[in-house]
């Protein structure tokens, strides 16, 4: 066989009928890519009514991917939870990242019930200037930044303007 040509397919057939017609249900080509619901183009190509993919050990937790065509969105669930109505993570079509969030307004929304934090770790405690780096740029130039640190003693420090301190 060439590369790319069927090796092993699958067809499915309505109920019945004594014949499977249509498209194959499962595709395995020469060429090692793998088709679920549609002719392979990529190592694993899957096609579906309901634009989704759950990877489980069994059961109905796992991680459940959900291409919204009408949105353009991209939701990830885990644990069984919904992945279309309930997404923990959103990548939208404009970039835009939400965390608890199906339709992010910025580019990085957090939504959640009850105490929330943004945490980040410096495995270096003898790092200068870890912590918050927030810049405001006009046509490219900076115009304003500021930097919120914590040293190594737990004191909360405040850089502003555009000198050296602020980029720390």
């Amino acid at each position: 066989t060439r590369s790319g040509e069927p090796l092993f397919q699958i067809y499915g057939r309505a109920a019945g009928t004594a014949s499977a017609s249509g498209t194959a249900l499962f595709n395995l080509l020469s060429n090692g890519n793998v088709g679920i619901g549609v002719q392979p183009i990529l190592p694993l190509h899957v096609k579906g009514s309901q634009e989704q993919l759950t990877i489980s050990e069994g059961g109905a937790r796992g991680a459940t991917f959900d291409y919204r065509s009408s949105t353009g969105n991209l939701n990830i669930s885990t644990n069984g939870t919904n992945a279309r109505s309930a997404p923990q993570f959103t990548l939208d079509l404009n970039g835009k990242v939400g965390i608890g969030v199906a339709s992010p307004s910025n580019h990085l929304h957090l939504s959640g019930t009850g105490l929330q934090r943004f945490q980040i770790d410096a495995t270096n405690n003898n790092a200068n200037g870890s912590g918050v780096f927030l810049r405001v740029l006009n046509s490219g130039s900076v115009v304003s930044q500021s930097t919120i640190t914590i040293d190594n003693s737990g004191n909360l420090k405040f850089f502003t303007g555009t000198s050296s301190e602020a980029e720390r």
